[in-house]
């Protein structure tokens, strides 16, 4: 099936960049960035969180609930928390969010609607020691328009490294949370 680990290692990469790609089309791309160091387990509670308080906050003040939730992805990636910092790497998350109704229909104030809502939803978050975990500004909660569909293929940039599994890393969103990928056989064969 696969001739060697490196065709191996692509063709995963390539399944969870296709199988994105076909959830799409997406209008947003967000990042939320932690400033200290926290597992993996914390940050997916904290993404989870994050989530749905940005929702609640983007449909308050509606007369009506939405019949459909904002739809979206979710991708788990470790960096350095600082620039050109070695060593241990920090979770953070990018989501793709899909247009919904409840976003204006101008581009800038759609863009400003949900920065405000993911940075309210954001802001309180805390350390075990009280620290702030998300910085104010767009190195903690960063909104952008999503350019090009390309964009599934910077989020799964180390999707062919060993130990990388979408089961952990890629999460579908809804008015739940952020909800893991299910162990279908594709996803068990990576």
């Amino acid at each position: 099936m696969f001739d060697s680990i490196n065709s191996f290692e692509q063709a995963k990469r390539q399944y969870y960049i296709d199988m994105v790609n076909g959830y799409g089309p997406f209008r947003f791309f967000n990042t939320l960035t932690f400033q200290y160091l926290i597992s993996d387990d914390q940050g997916r509670e904290f993404a989870d969180t994050y989530w749905r308080r940005t929702t609640k906050k983007l449909f308050h003040g509606k007369r009506t609930l939405p019949l459909t939730s904002i739809q979206g992805v979710a991708v788990l990636e470790r960096a350095a928390i600082r620039k050109g910092e070695k060593g241990l790497k920090n979770c953070h998350f990018h989501f793709l969010i899909k247009d919904h109704p409840v976003f204006s229909t101008d581009e800038s104030a759609a863009i400003a609607q949900l920065k405000d809502a993911a940075w309210k939803a954001s802001r309180n978050f805390k350390t075990v020691d009280g620290y702030t975990l998300v910085s104010a500004g767009e190195k903690g909660v960063d909104v952008g328009p999503v350019y090009s569909q390309d964009v599934a293929g910077y989020l799964f940039k180390d999707a062919a490294q060993f130990g990388w599994r979408g089961t952990d890393r890629l999460f579908y969103l809804d008015k739940h949370g952020v909800i893991a990928v299910d162990a279908t056989p594709p996803h068990k064969m990576f």
